[in-house]
């Protein structure tokens, strides 16, 4: 249940219980009505009789009210309420003021009643007017005369119902205050278990989702290291590649053979440079020969690149020998306008073993 709903709810409840309160004042209005009514026949009080009009006609008044509280006009009926207390407590206090101090609990008991209905900003005016009522209904009961010269049977009369009246008010008051009272506990702890069980949901959903993401991240990191390891496998490969595009065969104590397959880069070539240094630096051979017979084409960028692995074992002193030159590349060579005299060439590898 969201807060708009709850706020929506408690003032519901607040209207029902008002409307609950305005009831019980009509029915005991209509038991005072009966009390007055019946004393002041037996007792031939004209008093008592005036104060069971006065009863009947707060009764009806009060229903007049209750019907306005029951449309949803609250905040009216609650001034309506007020008002009707007020009006009546003083006109009934300076008729007979020997009952002026039970109406400081009834005025008492209204004002509580009323209170949770008034809006914030009024309720300095509420403290204010129940203040100077009870207080000038105080002075009234200490120090006005009695204008009816009424009777010690009577006077104990009018006195005792009015304190009862009074009381019984003032404990209805008292029992709505309990009855909001725990009403606003059981909320607070029905909302206390919701925020239980949703704290409870979170840290599940937090576990579960710190679960996922945790296996989450396992799967990145495994992805990442079978990654890495295809990285070097294919590395790995690319070496084997490598190697055996340009493999370095020993055909005798001091004769190499690299026979090249497919198209020479400038990395290639650089990489053809140092393996056959190399080769040449580790056996000690004096003749290398280079079968082309592989390489799809020769341009003049090949050539040169030839041409520098040719004076590269030269400074080793180890002489090198071109083998597998077709056609078309020879064409290509001449054709480019290179200077090949500084390369020993033969047709096949066949040819350059005889020759060395």
């Amino acid at each position: 249940m969201g807060q708009p709903q709850r706020i929506e709810t408690s003032e519901r409840s607040l209207a029902a219980r008002f409307s609950a309160f305005l009831s019980w004042c009509i029915a005991l209005a209509a038991i005072l009505t009966l009390i007055d009514l019946v004393a002041g026949i037996l007792l031939s009080q004209t008093l008592l009789l005036v104060m069971a009009g006065v009863n009947f006609g707060a009764g009806m008044l009060l229903w007049g009210i209750r019907a306005v509280a029951r449309r949803g006009q609250t905040l009216l009926a609650a001034g309506l309420f007020l008002t009707l207390i007020f009006s009546a407590s003083l006109a009934i206090a300076a008729l007979v003021p020997i009952i002026a101090t039970p109406l400081i609990f009834i005025v008492t008991a209204c004002g509580m009643v009323v209170l949770p209905l008034i809006p914030r900003r009024r309720l300095l005016a509420l403290f204010a007017g129940l203040l100077l009522l009870n207080l000038g209904l105080a002075l009234i009961g200490e120090f006005a005369p009695d204008p009816q010269n009424l009777s010690a049977l009577t006077s104990s009369v009018l006195f005792l119902v009015s304190m009862v009246t009074g009381i019984v008010l003032l404990f209805l008051a008292v029992w709505q205050y309990h009855r909001q009272i725990t009403g606003a506990m059981q909320q607070l702890e029905e909302l206390n278990h919701a925020l239980v069980a949703a704290r409870d949901g979170l840290e599940i959903q937090v576990s579960e989702r710190t679960t996922a993401l945790r296996q989450a991240l396992t799967d990145v990191e495994a992805r990442a290291a079978e990654e890495t390891r295809l990285r070097q496998e294919i590395e790995q490969q690319r070496e084997v590649i490598r190697d055996l595009s340009m493999p370095v065969l020993p055909v005798s104590h001091d004769t190499l053979v690299m026979p090249l397959i497919g198209a020479l880069d400038s990395s290639r070539l650089a990489q053809l440079r140092e393996r056959a240094l190399g080769a040449l630096e580790r056996t000690g051979a004096r003749q290398m020969v280079l079968d082309v017979t592989g390489v799809p084409a020769v341009d003049s960028q090949v050539a040169r690149g030839l041409l520098d692995v040719v004076r590269a074992t030269r400074l080793l002193g180890a002489t090198t020998t071109l083998v597998g030159i077709t056609p078309e590349v020879a064409r290509t060579i001449v054709s480019l306008g290179l200077d090949l005299s500084e390369m020993r060439t033969r047709a096949d590898l066949q040819a350059a073993l005889r020759g060395l």
